[in-house]
């Protein structure tokens, strides 16, 4: 089981510590943990019990302006003395404003103020003063969610740069990879019904790279809404069909009923099973504590999940008169973060070559950038602002200027863009 014990609350103080926040469609979690801590502990809405889920919904009290969140707000609801508000993070990509008794409001600030109150729980342990540092972990991380979590952090009282985003895929491998080695010797399965389907993930490790590197394979079964044991049994069957599992982690409160007794009587053959529904918003916690605290884990492995950049890009120069690799951007980056800017002295011609390194290759492809029309200058007399950017997780966008040399040879404005496909 990984549940969380009361007794643990006792370790924390007011040092700094780290949260992990999973954001979901219809229930969101708090872990917390301190960075010297080995096991997060997840936040619960009961004091002394292990009721974990915090209603992903607000709402106002009528007449007045007033707001709850989570299981109070539902409350209010019920004695119709609330009108509530759900589905806050698709209002919030939407875009479209919400009225309410006549008040128009923008859908990003109601999931701003959900964030905001539900920090409140954390007055249980710390202060949010207190914290180093936040990760937000969501079940995908598209171009309009990552768009959505930036500027819902910018309404919130802290600073931007203490607060990352990541998948839940990638917050299970973080979760799986601070568990004893032998549950994950092999493959690792995991099965999550929580949210009105059924999803599956298989995480494995390629251990004959150096880094190392961990991808997962993905499963939506959104006909599987019942809990039925003969179809999940064949779900079962599908994960570890020509793999070899080593644990299988069951994820929602769907599991804690006694309906799927053939399918567990085939998963626990040979392979340890767990049940729980806080792997997300811990994952999250052990991998923000591994930002702010590396560990041998970000030295020796790499994820590359749906969000990541999952080639090398960079470039031959030469320095100290020696021919040299000049690296750009480093695979495992999330997409939307990985970004750089350099200027250099362009040597001679008026081509720069950038080098494409898949991971998942021995050999780098060369993606040319021609300057063309740029100034006919004597040798290492141009200068080259560059910026390389990511503008979706396969399509890498560079941006050329020519600087001229100083005063000798003025600038031609001259600019070049190009994009590459990776």
């Amino acid at each position: 089981m990984f549940f969380d014990k009361v007794n643990i609350l006792k370790k924390l103080n007011n040092q700094s510590v780290v949260v992990g926040y999973d954001l979901g469609d219809t229930v969101s979690q708090i872990s917390v943990a301190h960075l010297n801590d080995e096991e997060p502990i997840t936040l619960s809405t009961v004091a002394g019990e292990e009721q974990f889920n915090i209603p992903t919904v607000l709402c106002k009290r009528r007449d007045v302006n007033q707001w709850f969140y989570g299981k109070e707000a539902l409350r209010n609801v019920e004695s119709e003395e609330g009108i509530l508000v759900e589905g806050l993070i698709q209002k919030a990509i939407d875009g479209s404003r919400i009225e309410i008794e006549g008040l128009q409001i923008e859908p990003i600030e109601l999931l701003a103020l959900f964030i905001k109150k539900s920090f409140s729980m954390l007055g249980m342990i710390t202060s949010l003063a207190n914290v180093a540092a936040i990760m937000i972990t969501v079940d995908s991380l598209t171009e309009e969610m990552v768009d959505v979590l930036t500027k819902v952090i910018d309404l919130l009282n802290v600073k931007r740069e203490s607060v990352l985003f990541q998948s839940h895929e990638e917050s299970a491998f973080y979760y799986i990879m601070n568990q004893e080695e032998e549950l994950r010797k092999y493959q690792v399965g995991i099965c999550d019904f929580a949210h009105g389907h059924l999803k599956t993930y298989c995480l494995e490790t390629n251990r004959r790279t150096i880094p190392m590197v961990s991808f997962v394979e993905e499963k939506v079964y959104k006909d599987f809404k019942s809990k039925n044991d003969d179809e999940f049994l064949q779900v079962s069957m599908n994960l570890c069909r020509e793999k070899i599992i080593s644990s299988v982690f069951l994820i929602g409160e769907n599991f804690q009923e006694d309906w799927c007794k053939r399918s567990l009587g085939y998963l626990c053959n040979g392979r340890r099973v767990f049940q729980g529904n806080n792997l997300y918003s811990k994952g999250a916690c052990y991998a923000i504590a591994e930002k702010v605290k590396p560990t041998d884990l970000s030295r020796e492995q790499v994820f590359l999940g749906k969000d990541k950049l999952k080639s090398n890009i960079g470039m031959r120069v030469e320095k100290e008169g020696q021919d040299a690799y000049f690296a750009l951007l480093d695979a495992g980056e999330n997409w939307y973060d990985a970004r750089k800017t350099v200027d250099f002295m362009l040597d001679s011609g008026n081509v720069i070559s950038i080098l494409i390194t898949p991971l998942n290759e021995t050999e780098s492809k060369k993606a040319d950038i021609p300057l063309s029309g740029i100034p006919i200058r004597p040798r290492k007399t141009t200068r080259i602002h560059m910026e390389v950017t990511m503008v979706s997780e396969s399509i890498l966008h560079i941006y050329c200027k020519d600087m001229g040399f100083g005063d000798i040879y003025k600038s031609s404005e001259m600019e070049w863009n190009e994009d590459f496909t990776i």
